[in-house]
């Protein structure tokens, strides 16, 4: 069942790819927020454990949801379930069109446009030097590839929809904890 629901899955993300839209995550982006407020506000324990906590209860409802669908007709409720978390816990942004956009850029190019796409698939300060930071976007894409799909499907088939979901939320969060050290370097630096 898994593996229909991941095959259906990949058809309907290569077909959709215009609904991008609907996986911005700014919902779960609040509750990170939250979640790291906590943590920065209980001095008596240690960090982790309310991030932890936020990643327990972002999980939770795919995991309660599945348990509610046990029973007679388990299995069509479950193809359509884990077709929708696994949508939902790819990407969130189209790489293909970041592909696009960096292509599109090079060919045309345009230094400003180039910058733009290389930031959005490296995720990161860019090298000086145009064939240093040529090799690290080509890099940055097979690393882009593997948390926007491959890592998906990993945890997908190994655990179910919980399993993606888990990543997904997992991912967004470390993103969220590394962005903040970030901007704590650059303002204590």
């Amino acid at each position: 069942m898994k593996l229909l629901a991941l095959l259906i899955g990949l058809l309907v993300e290569w077909l959709a790819t215009r609904l991008f839209q609907f996986r911005k995550f700014e919902v779960l982006d609040r509750a990170i927020s939250f979640g790291f407020r906590q943590a920065l506000h209980t001095p008596n324990f240690p960090v982790l454990i309310p991030v932890v906590l936020t990643v327990i209860v972002l999980v939770a409802p795919v995991f309660l949801i599945l348990i509610g669908l046990e029973g007679l007709w388990y299995q069509f409720p479950y193809l359509i379930f884990a077709i929708i978390v696994l949508l939902l816990s790819f990407g969130p942004k189209d790489l293909g069109q970041n592909v696009d956009d960096y292509c599109n850029a090079v060919m045309a190019d345009d230094a400003e446009k180039i910058k733009e796409a290389s930031t959005a698939l490296i995720e990161a300060d860019l090298p000086s030097d145009t064939l240093d930071c040529a090799r690290l976007v080509e890099a940055s894409i097979c690393v882009q590839a593997n948390k926007r799909f491959f890592a998906v499907m990993f945890w997908f088939m190994v655990l179910g929809p919980v399993g993606a979901w888990a990543y997904r939320v997992t991912y967004l969060v470390r993103h969220r904890a590394s962005c903040m050290n970030l901007r704590d370097d650059s303002s204590n630096g």
